[in-house]
């Protein structure tokens, strides 16, 4: 018992001085967030709690061996036989899917878009990706519960005053199914990127590119998305990323950062565990591009990140492509419409975000 106890107290001993010796990272690119700093002494806080809960956070946050351990909790739940972690189930074939409440506001979400629709003379079309879970039923877990994602999308479309782009059936009819979702990440590949672009296209009855006149370059093998984040499954097979490769002459502004570049893609994002990014520099409030190729055409794509890497394949299409996320744009987009003369408005979100994050309701 002695020696028990001895062992135990080397063991809290060994982790406190590594606690104290081990640099403290300001970033975790496992979990893809800042992590929480030593929070400064005031005596308020102690008063009301923050500063112990802060404390706790930066312990948390910083603990040693963080990672090791976090593997250590996947393989002892897989092994006792937890089929979800964190609403992520394992699923067949290295699928990581995750699992998404409904949209709650839905009443809100369509009254904002309906308002958006009759305060702009714009051509609008909404399109609401679903999340893999809706593709991938065959690979889930035995008796796994899930939301009816397409119900929910219908239930919006039948209700706005918006053109619809069913994206649903497009993407359960490609024959190259299994291609179009990573396997860690909650974003579609640019594989199903291709097939949203496609769909886009044929809602507004113009041509599109084929599949087969596409180059497609692979520029990672090693990417460990989002949803692997949640799991941290040591075993994980790892998704690789393609990118379009196109020669248009382009000016990529991005306005807020006033920053200038002349590619879509930021290949300094391969260096880093969030290697989805490269598409578009991640994400911006605002993106004016101009395809110099092109003498005329302007479309607005207000969107989440999924259309990060759809957007390589509309550029096509437009002299100018402008791009705004309500997320980190807070001016009227109604007004910039109005002042830029766009005619044509494409609206782009995951079923993933809608269902939990209500910047959507910003669009005015």
């Amino acid at each position: 018992m002695k020696k028990l106890v001895i062992i135990i107290s080397l063991i809290v001993f060994s982790f406190s001085i590594l606690f104290v010796i081990v640099p403290k990272e300001t970033f975790s690119e496992l979990e893809n967030r800042s992590l929480e700093l030593l929070p400064k002494f005031k005596f308020e806080d102690i008063i009301n709690g923050k500063y112990m809960s802060k404390i706790e956070t930066y312990i948390s946050d910083h603990f040693p061996l963080k990672k090791a351990f976090l593997y250590i909790k996947t393989g002892l739940y897989r092994i006792i036989g937890f089929d979800d972690i964190n609403d992520v189930y394992f699923g067949k074939d290295d699928f990581l899917i995750e699992n998404y409440p409904e949209i709650d506001y839905k009443d809100e979400l369509i009254k904002v878009l309906n308002e958006f629709k009759n305060n702009t003379d714009a051509n609008i079309n909404l399109m609401i990706v679903p999340t893999k879970i809706m593709l991938y039923e065959d690979k889930l877990p035995k008796n796994s519960t899930y939301i009816d994602q397409e119900k929910e999308i219908e239930d919006i479309y039948k209700n706005v005053e918006i053109t619809s782009i069913d994206v649903l059936n497009t993407l359960k009819e490609a024959e190259n199914k299994d291609e179009l979702y990573y396997l860690t990440d909650h974003h579609w590949t640019s594989l199903g990127a291709y097939y949203g672009y496609k769909s886009y296209r044929e809602s507004i009855n113009e041509s599109y590119i084929a599949l087969k006149d596409l180059k497609l370059k692979e520029v990672s093998d090693s990417f460990l998305g989002s949803t692997y984040s949640k799991v941290t499954n040591y075993n994980q097979k790892k998704d690789k990323i393609y990118i379009y490769e196109f020669d248009n002459d382009l000016n990529v502004n991005y306005v807020l950062e006033k920053k200038e570049e002349k590619s879509l893609y930021n290949f300094d994002y391969l260096n880093k565990k969030d290697k989805y990014s490269l598409f578009l520099d991640n994400n911006h409030g605002l993106i004016e591009i101009t395809n110099n190729d092109i003498e005329e055409g302007k479309i607005l794509i207000i969107k989440d990140s999924y259309a990060n890497s759809m957007i390589p394949l509309i550029v096509n299409h437009y002299h100018e492509i402008d791009v705004i996320d309500p997320r980190y744009y807070k001016k009227s987009i109604s007004k910039y419409i109005q002042e830029n003369s766009i005619e044509e408005v494409l609206i782009i979100y995951n079923y993933g975000i809608l269902a939990t994050d209500k910047n959507v309701l910003s669009i005015r």
